[in-house]
């Protein structure tokens, strides 16, 4: 399946409201890109949809909202396409992009999702805001939620 093809149909879904037609369109079209044994869909090809996706959502005002469901309905595929989306938006978006992860900490469990999140955002927004980035890490690393602080020490 061609990442950029499959990126477009997920803009369109999420343009349009329907999270949950995406969450078929990828157990449908990504089935051909999952690992032999532990039949996941590989991290890399995931990566190149956010990507794409990322790309064609810098311009849209309901972006973060439409993401912020597609992470909450979702699973692992869906939470690391939007963690690309984030990679390409907190370039260019720095506010709407540390809110969003404020809005979500909660709901990292485990380390996959954490570790790529602190390496493909979080690490942006260091860059873009250096001063307040290390001041709201230094109180990850103060939580009592061991994801939390886990993305404080990945993004270093």
């Amino acid at each position: 399946m061609d990442e950029k093809k499959l990126a477009a149909e997920i803009f369109e879904n999420l343009k349009n409201g329907k999270t949950l037609s995406i969450l078929s369109l990828l157990l449908t079209k990504g089935e051909d890109t999952k690992t032999k044994i532990l039949k996941m869909t590989k991290t890399p090809f995931l990566n190149s949809i956010g990507r794409e996706l990322g790309k064609l959502l810098v311009a849209e005002s309901w972006k973060y909202e439409r993401l912020k469901d597609l992470w909450k309905e979702g699973g692992r595929d869906e939470k690391l396409i939007v963690i690309s989306a984030l990679g390409k938006l907190s370039k260019k978006d720095y506010t709407n992009t540390k809110n969003f992860i404020m809005d979500i900490l909660e709901d990292i469990r485990d380390w996959e999702i954490c570790d790529q999140l602190a390496l493909r955002v979080i690490v942006n927004l260091v860059v873009k805001n250096p001063d307040e980035m290390f001041d709201v890490m230094l109180k990850w690393l103060k939580s009592e939620d061991l994801w939390i602080r886990r993305l404080a020490v990945a993004t270093q």
